[in-house]
């Protein structure tokens, strides 16, 4: 079995590394945008990705080298199907990257349409400030990485952390 992609070229990470660890607001502002769309078509077809991080959105090649494309879809999951929504669960492990994970990721929560969202909002706050609060903990056990980082995520004010932002 074969399967063929388009050619793409670097990821928003290698781009964000490049640039010195910080977009301009008016690049983070088109990137959003673009993550939007991407989410809004993903979601309109009843698939959620579950792995929001820059690492899995890259730019085009050539004459599409300002599109942003999805990749790695390996923890994507189907939301809705001919029966209905899937049922809010809680689980016992964190799904994604916990870095980007929303405040229901983190509680071990079936992730959804709205944590999506938020892991976009935590990357895209990422690109313009440069780092989040979390960026510097680190730990050898990852049980407790990801309880120290979900703990700071409910207790970081979303003011706090936007400050730097313009108006």
């Amino acid at each position: 079995c074969f399967m063929i992609t388009e050619f793409l070229g670097p990821t928003l990470e290698d781009i964000f590394d490049i640039g010195g660890r910080q977009f301009s607001l008016k690049t983070t502002c088109m990137v959003f945008i673009q993550m939007l769309q991407l989410m809004r078509q993903l979601h309109e077809r009843n698939y959620i990705h579950r792995d929001i991080k820059p690492d899995n959105f890259l730019f085009g090649y050539n004459n599409r080298s300002n599109q942003i494309f999805a990749v790695d879809f390996g923890l994507a999951k189907k939301y809705r199907t001919h029966e209905g929504h899937i049922p809010f669960t809680k689980k016992t492990v964190l799904t994604g990257t916990a870095r980007y994970a929303s405040h229901n990721a983190h509680k071990g929560y079936e992730l959804s349409r709205r944590d999506e969202l938020q892991a976009v909002g935590l990357m895209i706050l990422n690109f313009v400030i440069g780092s989040l609060p979390w960026d510097e903990i680190y730990s050898s056990d990852y049980t407790q990485l990801f309880s120290t980082i979900g703990k700071m995520k409910e207790l970081e004010e979303v003011l706090k952390i936007c400050e730097p932002l313009p108006p």
